[in-house]
């Protein structure tokens, strides 16, 4: 006797596409701090962060691919920028080994609490704080490697955020972020994307704000995700 086949009924993908970028047209609006939006809808949705990320089957892909591009040994010591639940951490940890050390800092005491559940299972220190990715609390080129995933689109002022992930980086150190967007796969995917770009900006990929000339784009969960990453370069002696 055959087991009978479930199916979940979800919402939909190209309604579900609609609707978020529906959310961002209105959120990237010039008036809109989008910090203060983000802290708030963070806190209320930490909860149930986690278990809305295991829906996507790509992320896993995602942040793997991210924290290879850190270019991590161990020993290291690493920032994420806006840690969120801390899903990183464990990806991070892998490479740093115990004698490494992660810093985290987050916008949303939300989320904060909900990575801090998790810093029993990270085999090296973690240091976690409440903070602004524009304003970052640490001194001048102190990390390794530094890493913001799943947040650019969300922080008001992004050049400021992404300076400041470079001013804390050690010469050498590899800087990495990432975040939706739609790829252009494709010459319909690749006229959809321009339209899409149009009208929410905030989705193509922020190459442009990063200083270094020489900075890698690709994309990765099927086009719905970038990832920028370069190095930092080392002082000219």
């Amino acid at each position: 006797m055959k087991a009978k086949k479930t199916t979940r009924k979800g919402f939909g993908f190209w309604p579900g596409l609609l609707v978020g970028l529906l959310l961002f047209w209105v959120l990237a609006r010039p008036r809109v701090d989008l910090n203060q939006v983000a802290r708030a809808m963070y806190n209320f949705i930490a909860p149930y962060y986690d278990p809305l990320l295991e829906l996507s089957a790509s992320l896993p892909e995602v942040r793997q691919m991210a924290v290879d591009r850190l270019e991590l040994r161990t020993g290291d010591r690493a920032l994420e920028v806006s840690v969120g639940t801390g899903a990183n951490l464990p990806y991070i940890a892998r490479r740093i080994g115990s004698t490494g050390q992660i810093f985290g800092i987050d916008i949303s005491e939300g989320m904060l609490a909900q990575a801090r559940k998790k810093l029993a299972t990270v085999p090296c220190p973690v240091e976690l704080q409440l903070g602004n990715a524009e304003d970052l609390p640490y001194a001048d080129g102190i990390f390794d490697a530094v890493l913001n995933l799943g947040a650019m689109n969300f922080i008001t002022d992004r050049k400021k955020a992404i300076d400041e992930m470079v001013r804390v980086a050690k010469p050498g150190a590899k800087i990495v972020f990432a975040d939706e967007t739609l790829g252009p796969d494709g010459p319909v995917r690749g006229l959809l994307s321009q339209v899409v770009f149009r009208l929410v900006p905030r989705l193509r990929p922020p190459i442009n704000l990063v200083p270094e000339p020489g900075a890698r784009l690709s994309y990765s969960a099927n086009g719905f995700m970038y990832i920028i990453d370069w190095r930092k370069p080392s002082k000219v002696v």
